[in-house]
C-alpha cells in the first residue's frame, strides 16, 4: 500500500478570514481539522475555466449566521464555511495545485460585502 503523499491546497478559512495554501496528506481527521467542521462533502467546482475539487463543511447551513465562501461572479452565493481546493486524479483520491493552478487561485480571491456593511473573504466560481 502507498503512503499518503503531502499535497498543496488552497484553504479559505473563514474563523480567522484568511486565504492560504497548505500542505497536507489529506483525509477525513485532516480536513475536519482545516475546516472546523464534524462533516465533511467533495464538489467540483469550475473556478477560472478549470474545474477543481472544493471541500466544504456539509452542514454548513446549519451554522448560526453562515458565513458565505464561494459565489459567482454574479454575486450568487454557492458554498458556505471554510473550504479547501484541490485537484483529484479522475479515480476518486485528491491530489495537489500545481503552481499554474495556485497563480488562478490566488487572482480569483476576492472581498465581498454583507447588507449590514461587514466585509468577508470569498472564491469566485464560474457561472
Amino acid at each position: 500500500m502507498k503512503g499518503a503523499e503531502i499535497m498543496k491546497v488552497f484553504v479559505l478559512d473563514t474563523e480567522d478570514q484568511s486565504f492560504n495554501f497548505v500542505e497536507t496528506e489529506g483525509g477525513l481527521s485532516e480536513w475536519y481539522r482545516l475546516l472546523h467542521c464534524d462533516l465533511i462533502d467533495i464538489t467540483e467546482r469550475k473556478i477560472g475555466g478549470k474545474y477543481f475539487d472544493v471541500i466544504c463543511d456539509d452542514e454548513g447551513l446549519f451554522n448560526e449566521n453562515p458565513i458565505v465562501s464561494a459565489m459567482t461572479e454574479s454575486g450568487e452565493p454557492r458554498l458556505v464555511g471554510s473550504i479547501a481546493i484541490c485537484n483529484h486524479d479522475g479515480e476518486g483520491h485528491e491530489t495537489g495545485l500545481s503552481f499554474e493552478d495556485q497563480k488562478l487561485l490566488v487572482m480569483k480571491q476576492a472581498i465581498a460585502t454583507r447588507a449590514d456593511g461587514e466585509k468577508f473573504k470569498v472564491i469566485i466560481l464560474d457561472e
